[in-house]
């Protein structure tokens, strides 16, 4: 990936609009970004970093942070970033969240975040932030992290390395590395230890718990054993078996006030079913004056209903006239039905006729309208008649205006295009006026120079003679007194500069002479063209006038044309109003015979109208009188009123007959009650005779006594199966408890040993954490990138070495770094290296970490790094050979930028980018190339 132009405003420090052409770096070598502390070097890099991945490369920079304090605030804040990427070129585009000025009123509101990234293939440009990130990935193929720190090289984390104690490292390490996760399986292990150890603590607490609720009867034999279990003394065997015991013992004791239950529920079962054996004797004799009372009653009821009987039987009798009655009248019920039929029909008759007078007052009602009508479209008609005989004329002298607008519009285009050439040979006359003037100077300036050339020949000759050689002219080999050649005096290259510069002009004067003939020409040809194209159409200009100005005549042209449009638009609203008026004509002979033919169907519609109502009439009138007559013959006014007395007189003599069979019945079942009471009384009577009396008081006495003595033993019972339960349910307990404990101890046993080992605290072993382990194996790939620039740096004096002993046992191991002197062949710590060599050190670990993630990421390539601050602690052979290093760096196809502020790297880094802060505030970006 190469960025190629990097668009910056209100963007950290840089208060306006910053464009910055890095493809003018070029493709490969160093090129340095230089400027004061705070102008913004890193920036350009946060910059970069925030238009690809929506985020600065500094964990310490937020997006709030990124809208310039300095701007003005009207002035967006975005990065616009071009780059390429494996020869196809992308553009992205930001803007974070900020307050910026309203549009309308006054005031600030809040600018919303936006995205937008240009594909080279054509798509769509992509514009939710989640798409655009994913995209980015898949081009670079690496994520902001890795980018970050493939990028930038920041040899300051690796410079804390050198100096940082064990522990230090390992943090430094977990966020280069990202070995957080297995520091997290650390914790989590010692966690699980912790948690596994304290669960069989509780374990073992909730045992004796557990043995604290052990009990026993008072009187037992094994109380003394069972104060030693609650106190904890015995073993769990020995709980278990003396648990058996108990439970045993009171198993005894529970059967034993069973028995004694069983014989005291016998004995009150006895005495309740004496008790209750009196109980029924009382409640018979009361039954028995009860049925006495009864019997009375029933004695009475079977008298009154002999006496309803005999009015029922008298009832029954007339509701059999009344049947006879209603017999009589269902026999005539046919004179009825012929009654209603003539009504029916009379009704029908009747309705009818509304529904045709209806008919034939709308049919008179629509003969006159269609009347009316056909008299309107026969006025219109008439008024009419002329309807389109103008149009053909009309529509010709359409064709005809037409035609004349189209060649006045060529004509008008005619004379533009004179226009335009005759503007063409202006300025080709003014380009042959120039040459000619150019082309005289250089004529003169050429015969002035040959002229003086000539004049200084004895001069330029004199300039070549040599004491003892002969002279080319006289011969003689001594010059006392050669001729001297005047100041400035052309020499021979100068007349030849002068003599190609006569030839160009000569040249250029000739071909605008050229140029200007041929438009002079064509615009020759264009006037004659024009001028008869306008005496055809206008006719001759008038004798004395000559050709016709082409200005005037395009104002005339463009008059005439605007009056043929207005005669055009009118000609055409003439023209519709004839065709309005044409298709109204057509419509009205339409229309005419429809309702002609119209009128004569309502006609013959209304004949047949009137013609059935004089034949109505005269049937309803019939069936009037015979109506009449059958009313006079019949009982009721119709078959509805003799139906209804039919009905009453059926249900009449129905509830008659109904009364007599429910007095037969109620007679009955008075009958029937009477002789059971009088059974019941004989059976209660024998019963009581023989039951003998027994004596109450005393069988209540007895009750309660029973009663008491089956509540103790109830009592005792529940004391004893109470303490069975609880003993039963913590020997379960303890069982359980036992399989629980032996599991927690044996997962114990395999937890607590790895998280020991992972923590590094396993006795007997080396004291190397699980992510120190990690760390290390990260660290020795980047220790053997790093030393391939470290050796070259220092001349191949130094070599860096992870230490794979602890010092002195210490607790922890594994991250100490050690530097190999080869040349005294000596291995000591690293931080005894001087400054300069710390920062070459840090700066070889730096590179090669990006290049271990660059390897880790599938391969991927950045053409284009930025190495930061650093530089100000090397002297100048260091400084040279770290720069040696970077360049071999920076190939011939990858660019490394160098941010920092040392002066002395300006002088040896020709392309720069220089950072200059205002004092106003706000800083600005210089490319120098």
């Amino acid at each position: 990936m190469r960025p190629l132009k990097l668009t910056m405003s209100a963007f950290g420090p840089y208060a306006g609009e910053t464009e910055l052409d890095l493809a003018a770096l070029g493709t490969g070598g160093l090129y340095l970004i230089t400027g004061e502390t705070g102008a913004g070097k890193t920036t350009i890099f946060d910059a970069i970093s925030y238009a690809l991945y929506d985020a600065p490369s500094g964990e310490d920079r937020s997006r709030e942070m990124l809208r310039s304090k300095y701007a003005r605030e009207d002035t967006k804040t975005f990065v616009e970033l071009e780059f390429l990427c494996k020869g196809k070129r992308y553009s992205v585009r930001r803007s974070p969240s900020y307050l910026r000025k309203k549009a309308r009123g006054e005031g600030m509101t809040r600018q919303d975040p936006a995205v937008e990234l240009i594909l080279p293939d054509g798509r769509a440009p992509l514009t939710k932030n989640r798409e655009v990130e994913e995209e980015i990935r898949k081009i670079i193929g690496v994520d902001r992290g890795q980018f970050a720190r493939i990028a930038m090289i920041a040899q300051g984390d690796f410079r804390q390395v050198l100096t940082a104690s064990t522990e230090e490292r390992r943090a430094i390490f977990r966020d280069l590395f990202g070995t957080a996760p297995y520091e997290k399986v650390q914790k989590r292990l010692s966690a699980d230890a912790n948690e596994l150890r304290q669960r069989w603590r509780d374990e073992l607490r909730g045992m004796k718990q557990y043995c604290s609720e052990i009990y026993c009867a008072a009187e037992s034999i094994y109380a003394s054993e069972t104060e030693r279990v609650r106190k904890g003394e015995l073993t769990a065997e020995a709980v278990d078996a003396l648990l058996d015991r108990l439970l045993s013992e009171d198993e005894r004791a529970d059967e034993k006030l069973s028995g004694e239950r069983r014989k005291a529920e016998e004995k009150l079962r006895a005495v309740e079913s004496a008790l209750k054996t009196a109980d029924e004797l009382r409640e018979k004799k009361r039954n028995l004056s009860r049925k006495e009372a009864d019997h009375a009653k029933a004695s009475e009821s079977v008298e009154q209903a002999e006496a309803a009987c005999t009015k029922a039987s008298e009832e029954e009798r007339q509701g059999r006239r009344l049947g006879e009655r209603a017999a009589l009248i269902r026999n005539g019920i046919g004179r009825y039905e012929e009654l209603d039929r003539l009504k029916e029909k009379s009704e029908d008759l009747s309705s009818e006729t509304g529904k045709r007078e209806q008919r034939l007052t709308e049919q008179k009602t629509a003969r006159a309208e269609a009347a009316e009508t056909l008299k309107s479209l026969k006025e219109e008609n008439t008024a009419l008649k002329d309807a389109g005989v103008s149009l053909e004329q009309k529509l010709n002298g359409q064709k005809e205006l037409q035609r004349e607008t189209e060649e006045l519009q060529q004509l008008l285009q005619q004379i533009r295009e004179h226009d335009e050439i005759a503007g063409r040979y202006r300025d080709a006359q003014e380009r042959y006026r120039v040459c000619r003037d150019e082309h005289r100077n250089a004529e003169n300036a050429y015969r002035n120079a040959n002229r003086a050339y000539l004049d200084e020949q004895a001069g330029i000759l004199a300039e070549t003679l040599k004491e003892g050689v002969p002279c080319p002219v006289c011969g003689a080999v001594e010059h006392p007194k050669p001729a001297r050649k005047s100041d400035g005096a052309p020499d021979k290259e100068m007349l030849e500069h002068l003599r190609r510069e006569l030839t160009r002009s000569q040249e250029e004067l000739e071909s605008a002479s050229g140029r200007a003939g041929e438009i002079g020409g064509t615009l020759s040809e264009m006037k004659k063209k024009l001028a008869d194209r306008i005496e055809a159409h206008f006719g001759s200009p008038g004798s004395g006038e000559g050709d016709p100005e082409p200005g005037k005549m395009k104002a005339r042209v463009s008059s005439r044309l605007g009056q043929m449009t207005e005669e055009l638009s009118q000609l055409e609203e003439e023209i519709e109003r004839e065709r309005k008026r044409s298709r109204r004509k057509e419509e009205i002979e339409q229309q005419i015979p429809v309702l002609e033919k119209e009128l004569a169907d309502r006609d013959r519609k209304i004949a047949d109208e009137a013609s059935w109502l004089a034949s109505a009439s005269a049937q309803r009138e019939a069936l009037g009188s015979r109506i009449e007559s059958l009313r006079e013959q019949l009982e009721f006014p119709g078959r509805k009123e003799a139906e209804q007395e039919i009905d009453r007189l059926e249900k009449e003599g129905a509830r008659l007959e109904k009364a007599k069979e429910d007095a037969d019945a109620a007679r009955e079942q008075a009958q029937n009650r009477l002789r059971r009471l009088e059974g019941e009384l004989g059976t209660l009577r024998e019963q009581i005779r023989e039951t003998p009396a027994p004596d109450e008081e005393l069988l209540h006495t007895k009750k309660d006594e029973l009663q008491a003595a089956l509540s103790s033993l109830d009592e005792a019972q529940k004391e004893i199966r109470a303490r069975a339960s609880g003993n039963r349910r913590v020997q379960e307990r303890l069982c359980e408890n036992k399989e629980t404990l032996k599991r927690t101890e044996e997962e114990l046993e395999v937890v607590g040993v790895l998280a020991d080992t992972a923590s590094g605290t396993l006795s007997g072993r080396p004291k190397l954490m699980l992510e120190t382990y990690v760390q290390s194996a990260y660290f020795d790939r980047i220790i053997g990138r790093a030393n391939v620039r470290f050796l070259r740096m220092t001349r191949g004096q130094y070599e860096l070495r992870r230490r794979k002993e602890a010092d002195q046992n210490r607790s922890q191991s594994g991250l100490e770094l050690d530097v190999l002197d080869h040349y005294n062949n000596s291995l000591r710590d690293v931080r005894t290296l001087s400054g300069g060599e710390s920062f070459m050190a840090s700066l070889s670990l730096a590179l090669g970490l990006s290049d271990e993630i660059q390897a880790s990421a599938g391969g991927i390539r950045l053409d284009s790094m930025y190495v930061d601050e650093g530089f100000g602690t090397l002297d100048d052979e260091a400084l040279t050979q770290a720069l040696d290093a970077l360049a071999s760096l920076a190939e011939s196809d990858r660019l490394v930028g160098i941010i920092s502020h040392v002066e002395g790297l300006a002088e040896r880094i020709d392309r720069q980018i220089v950072i200059h802060k205002s004092r106003q505030g706000g800083s600005s970006a210089e490319l120098v190339v």
